[in-house]
């Protein structure tokens, strides 16, 4: 398993989350590793991002290991991630498996990840606790390890955008007793950052320890009232800091995005909302593309700071965006070229393209412009790495 440090050139890597074994179906965009593997080849892709479920690969408190997990589908309409439909019988140690292996024949680097996600019995919910936490990634490597399949892992990151956006359900009890009675709202206390602080110290320096060679972190965001750079960054071994232009000040606000398009329950808001961003844009689009290199520039500083790898897995343009007849893919490709060039000139190690590298996004089937995007990263900086 090659350590993040010791590449010489900028990795291209496609952020498939959950949805490739939530949609490893008859008939879903998944349905066939070798297919979808040698697609993203085809773009240029040569890494890609998933949730191992290590909640699912490891055994419960009990030492129970279940082999078939059921995922309901709530309700019907526009699904981005996750399961279109419900998943029935899925078995994730098989699945896993198959997609490794199919991963390391087509020459297509991993990173591990997990948004800790529960299906329907709530195995998520067992556990409970520093120690179990550890032990879900310490089986789920253990498995892997023993079916050779560790050799194309290049990271492995604990928790999806810490501390927020995951379903470990336990970190947000406890992180909410923590709270005083007259706060509101995600802002985190001081008693809150020191929490989540030792949390993710303790699990990196137990994991660290007996699985060395492997690079570990957890992955950040922005988000207005919780400040990744309050994160303890001392036992991170590299930075994957997720960054949209949706973010930026001036390109979303008073447009209806958050409302008409992020959080929207219908599709009504989508013409207006779009129409909005896509003038600001166009009017500001060198002012926002210089903030928007210095929001990149920022996570380089720390990874710097670090001297550890930096990369971003999720971005460019929005976060939430659709195939609809309302919208179209030119903001999400406009933004995606903007941030290569800052990463390029922050020497990135791994970049994504944007949050929509599945099949089952049109984006997908824009081919040459995979390729070109991906060759600019893959040559776009050599590193004097050993």
């Amino acid at each position: 398993m090659p350590l993040l440090s010791t590449f010489k050139k900028p990795l291209a890597i496609a952020m498939w989350d959950f949805s490739w074994m939530l949609r490893h179906r008859k008939g879903d965009s998944f349905e066939d590793f070798e297919t979808v593997i040698g697609d993203l080849v085809e773009r240029g892709y040569n890494a890609v991002r998933i949730d191992a479920f290590p909640q699912l690969i490891a055994s419960d408190g009990n030492g129970k290991q279940e082999e078939t997990f059921n995922f309901t589908k709530g309700g019907f309409g526009l699904t981005m991630w996750g399961n279109n439909f419900t998943v029935r019988d899925m078995n994730p140690r098989i699945a896993l498996k198959e997609f490794m292996q199919v991963c390391e024949k087509k020459g297509v680097y991993v990173g591990l990840s997990t948004w800790f996600f529960g299906d329907d019995a709530g195995r998520h919910k067992t556990f409970q606790g520093i120690d179990a936490f550890v032990r879900a990634w310490d089986e789920t490597l253990t498995f892997l390890k023993e079916e050779n399949l560790l050799n194309n892992v290049i990271y492995v990151d604990l928790l999806n955008e810490y501390p927020c956006y995951h379903g470990f359900e336990w970190m947000e009890k406890s992180l909410d007793l923590l709270k005083y009675p007259e706060e509101e709202g995600k802002k985190y206390n001081q008693k809150q950052i020191a929490f989540y602080n030792n949390f993710i110290t303790e699990c990196l320096q137990q994991l660290k320890a007996k699985w060395q060679g492997f690079t570990f972190f957890a992955s950040q965001t922005e988000i207005s009232d919780v400040d990744w750079l309050d994160v303890d960054f001392k036992e991170f071994m590299a930075i994957d800091k997720h960054i949209w232009a949706c973010l930026l000040p001036g390109v979303t606000d008073e447009t209806n995005y958050w409302e008409g398009i992020f959080t929207a329950k219908g599709d009504a808001g989508f013409e207006d909302a779009y129409k909005k961003i896509m003038e600001r844009w166009t009017a500001n689009r060198e002012k926002f593309k210089e903030t928007f290199a210095s929001f990149i520039k920022l996570a380089g500083d720390k990874a710097k700071e670090l001297n550890v790898p930096v990369g971003n897995t999720e971005g460019w343009g929005s976060i939430n965006w659709y195939d609809h007849p309302d919208l179209d893919w030119e903001w999400i490709k406009d933004s995606a070229e903007i941030a290569v060039d800052a990463c390029l000139e922050n020497a990135y190690t791994f970049i994504c393209t944007s949050n929509f590298t599945h099949p089952h996004f049109d984006i997908w089937n824009d081919i040459e412009w995979h390729k070109k995007i991906c060759e600019k990263i893959k040559n776009g900086v050599t590193f004097n790495n050993a």
